[in-house]
């Protein structure tokens, strides 16, 4: 499939999504830079190809467009250490969470870095490799404390 042609449906695709999230044609044609009319255009172009089996509609494909409207509005996802593991979330997360699980996510993400002697000698704060980084992780955790 030519370039252009790949634009074109993921274009589509992101109206279909959007619009499913519950977003406003004004909303889509603001971040899109689209005319409402061809939102509605590319929604129903992107609901044919469903149709005739040239798409599937996902869990994947809802999930990849929700996240980057969050993303768009600066709600990122956040990375923490927990007793039992990481833990995920929004940054919007954390303002539903209480005092006692907020602190318990904080002392075992420092307790996390410190056990990690890249942080301890300060490797964290450089550059990552090019191409490659083994301290993403803790660089994440690092970040969220």
């Amino acid at each position: 499939m030519p370039e252009d042609k790949w634009l074109q449906f993921y274009l589509d695709e992101a109206c279909y999504y959007l619009k499913k999230l519950g977003i406003g044609y004004n909303v889509i044609s603001e971040k899109t830079e689209l005319q409402q009319v061809e939102i509605k255009k590319r929604i129903k172009r992107h609901q044919s190809r469903i149709r005739n089996g040239e798409a599937k509609e996902d869990d994947a494909d809802f999930s990849f467009w929700n996240d980057m409207l969050h993303e768009s509005k600066g709600d990122v996802k956040i990375t923490f250490s927990r007793k039992d593991g990481f833990y995920h979330c929004r940054q919007s997360d954390l303002e539903t969470m209480d005092s006692p699980a907020l602190m318990e996510i904080f002392d075992a993400s420092k307790d996390f870095l410190q056990l990690d002697p890249s942080y301890n000698y300060g490797f964290l704060d450089g550059k990552s490799p090019v191409g490659f980084d083994p301290l993403a992780l803790a660089r994440e955790v690092k970040r969220a404390v």
